[in-house]
């Protein structure tokens, strides 16, 4: 069992470095659907099975794994959006950083607390997607991620109220990524991209007719 648990903890923390080097938006919504089912196994072999634990990880891995997906992936196919072209910090340097991130978490976590230095990790690169990337889909994914890594950290350190949390929280990003994709699809209909980095770009009338005045 623990060799099982360290095989889903190397392919977790592979999936960040992937997240931090991927571009096209698919791509990311295959690794977030990897992410979710994974976690979910993690959470039912850290509480060492139950039924309850069981069907709850059921609900979870069928929710993060295909749900979840399948409406990011809807969003992607409306919004017309497929890569994240010009992201605000390149690949590279977005590699560069978790890398020196997961090195600082398992330098600060001890040997035995390898659960939290995944979970510190997952966070990171969750935040880091919200931050320097500009589709709104892919700040819809840097939440999930950024979710998953608090999941991460419930189900090691406090399995039986962490996937009560879990489970309220899975509620909150449900609703979030459903408004999102709308949200994202009118905008592209709209404006014709969803990068948000251009809205500055939208000045009203009376600003317009004073600057040509001037």
């Amino acid at each position: 069992m623990d060799t099982l648990v360290e095989i889903v903890f190397v392919v977790l923390l592979g999936i960040n470095f992937a997240f931090a080097g991927a571009s096209r938006i698919f791509h990311c919504i295959r690794l977030t659907a990897i992410q979710g089912m994974l976690l979910s196994v993690l959470g039912y072999l850290l509480s060492h099975g139950g039924v309850e634990i069981a069907m709850l990880s059921t609900v979870n891995f069928i929710v993060k794994g295909f749900v979840l997906p399948l409406l990011l992936k809807k969003a992607v196919l409306r919004s017309g959006a497929r890569r994240e072209l010009e992201p605000l910090a390149g690949y590279s340097i977005s590699l560069i950083c978790v890398a020196v991130v997961t090195a600082v978490a398992f330098a600060v976590c001890r040997r035995s607390a390898m659960i939290p230095a995944l979970s510190i990790i997952t966070m990171f690169t969750g935040l880091f997607l919200i931050i320097f990337r500009k589709k709104a889909i892919t700040q819809v994914i840097g939440f999930l991620v950024f979710e998953n890594g608090i999941a991460i950290f419930a189900s090691g350190m406090a399995v039986h109220y962490g996937l009560v949390i879990e489970l309220g929280i899975l509620l909150d990003v449900f609703v979030l990524v459903f408004i999102m994709g709308i949200a994202a699809f009118q905008i592209n209909r709209e404006f014709e991209h969803i990068d948000i980095d251009r809205l500055h770009q939208l000045v009203e009338p009376e600003s317009q007719s004073e600057g040509q005045s001037k």
